[in-house]
């Protein structure tokens, strides 16, 4: 098995701990897996029932007619809106309890320097 780590030291210590104990983690899997020469491209669509359709030698449209870039576009779309959606409610988390702060609402938490926080907010 190769050397994995971490810059982050706790990480680095889990992982070699994992291996130690004969656990399978995510950097075993990658090591012994071959990803789908498709799917890898993003040439796999199954954004639809028809599908999956798999653009690969001849096949340069799907079912409903979408290209090869419309079928990556849509795919890299759907990863950043997933992304996207996966993570926002942190930024809304630290929204409300800013304003919460603000109010005086909050004993917990106060703003130790009010110019970074409007350079940030801006």
């Amino acid at each position: 098995m190769a050397e994995i780590g971490s810059r982050d030291k706790a990480a680095t210590q889990a992982i070699e701990l994992a291996q130690e104990r004969g656990i399978e983690t995510v950097f075993a899997r990658a090591e012994s897996t071959r990803p789908c020469p498709i799917g890898s491209e993003g040439l796999c669509c199954r954004n639809c029932a028809m599908g999956p359709c798999r653009l690969t030698g001849r096949t340069t449209k799907g079912l409903c007619g979408a290209t090869v870039g419309t079928v990556v576009a849509r795919n890299f779309a759907r990863a950043v809106a997933a992304g996207a959606a996966a993570h926002s409610d942190h930024g809304r988390d630290v929204a409300l309890t800013l304003l919460a702060v603000s109010r005086g609402g909050v004993s917990d938490y106060r703003i130790k320097d009010e110019a970074k926080l409007r350079a940030v907010a801006g």
